[in-house]
């Protein structure tokens, strides 16, 4: 519930409304879980922007992490990683690499 919390208060202070959180139940084992199919779709929809996650570990294991990532790339959102693996100067970095939040405002 606190990172639930955090990603919308993220997404509040970036003018970005939170539409849904996709949560894998139990082990990922598989690229297409029920979970990340669900987000696809949700991609798909008019008016969504991008994805926020609080950090790429949240694609996955590495084994299905950069086929999820290939995937959305290949969508027209973006996908916005709160925290970078090694942290720089602040705690938020953006990765524009192509959406699940929404622009306040509607465009």
């Amino acid at each position: 519930m606190a990172l639930a919390a955090s990603l919308a208060e993220y997404c509040r202070q970036h003018e970005l409304t939170l539409c849904g959180l996709f949560t894998e139940r139990g082990a990922v084992t598989e690229v297409r879980s029920p979970a990340f199919v669900g987000l696809l779709d949700v991609l798909e929809l008019p008016d969504t922007y991008g994805v926020v996650m609080p950090a790429r570990t949240h694609l996955g294991p590495k084994r299905c992490a950069a086929e999820r990532e290939r995937q959305l790339a290949q969508t027209s959102a973006r996908l916005i990683v709160v925290r970078s693996a090694k942290p720089s100067r602040g705690d938020l970095r953006l990765v524009d690499t192509g959406p699940v939040a929404r622009q306040k405002g509607g465009a």
